[in-house]
């Protein structure tokens, strides 16, 4: 029986995980959701500082699932990670464990991603915004509809469409009839049509 097999259908009998990262957080996140996840926090924490961006943000996440509020001072410091995804992870799974200033710090931090990274690094920030939900976004990612990379005005239009505001209504419907990319109309007029049936 493999391990992805054995953590979908009973929880991990042992104190420790399997070496895979991928495995060992697809595990604690499963005795997580099952309330038995707290004997593997240590580990994930460990995974935090992996050198691999997405096992450092499947961590934080994982470590949200469990719920021990202990953790809280290890995922503020992953508020600080460079990747935006695992930052919104950290901040997403503070919020969780009840800590209240995670989501609007995350905002600010990513909002500054948002002018300020690559283009790489802005996209990434743009959907963490959209994901986030917050209301505070709704400003940096009006201005990312004007981002000189066409990928970071297709997230931004997304995220806008995620966050639900009316306000954005004459936004994205320029960028909808007047982007020259195709793709970033297509995800405008989408986000577009998410907020008419919503409001």
């Amino acid at each position: 029986m493999n391990v992805g097999t054995r953590a979908s259908a009973e929880p991990w009998p042992h104190g420790s995980l399997p070496a895979d990262p991928a495995s060992a957080i697809s595990i604690a996140t499963h005795n997580g959701l099952r309330g038995d996840g707290e004997r593997f926090v240590g580990e994930l924490l460990g995974l935090l500082h992996s050198g691999d961006p997405a096992i450092r943000s499947a961590a934080a996440t994982a470590l949200g699932v469990i719920g021990d509020e202990r953790i809280i001072p290890s995922l503020r410091a992953a508020a600080d990670d460079p990747e935006a995804c695992v930052a919104a992870a950290a901040a997403l799974a503070r919020a969780r464990l009840g800590d209240g200033s995670a989501p609007q710090e995350a905002c600010e931090r990513l909002s500054r991603q948002l002018r300020d990274g690559d283009s790489e690094q802005r996209q990434l920030a743009a959907r963490a915004l959209g994901a986030l939900g917050l209301h505070d976004a709704y400003g940096p990612l009006v201005d990312a509809l004007k981002d000189g990379e066409p990928d970071v005005r297709r997230d931004a239009a997304d995220a806008l469409g995620q966050l639900g505001d009316p306000h954005a209504t004459e936004a994205l419907a320029l960028v909808g009839f007047s982007d020259p990319i195709d793709r970033v109309r297509s995800v405008a007029l989408g986000a577009l049509a998410r907020l008419t049936v919503a409001h």
